[in-house]
């Protein structure tokens, strides 16, 4: 396991490393019930190369051109054979 994601906390929408697995909240997409004045509503989108080597995850916010943030690489396997932590 190198991250787990999960989608209903809110507006959360952090990632930290726990003892080597990242854990992220999703954020707020939904208009029912939760949120801030003036806070954009984002989804965290989840991106795995085709084989593995690279994990990385970012938010698009509700704007019009579905504005990216946040863009961070989870996971990925070093040149080497091992794996970054």
């Amino acid at each position: 396991v190198k991250a787990v994601l999960v989608g209903h906390d809110h507006i959360n929408d952090f990632c930290a490393r726990h003892r080597g697995i990242q854990l992220c909240y999703a954020g707020g997409a939904g208009y029912h019930g939760y949120g801030l004045v003036g806070w954009l509503r984002r989804a965290r989108v989840l991106r795995v190369s085709r084989h593995g080597e690279r994990i990385e995850t970012y938010k698009l916010l509700d704007t019009p051109t579905l504005e990216l943030l946040d863009k961070q690489v989870l996971w990925e396997r070093a040149l080497a054979g091992g794996s970054k932590e």
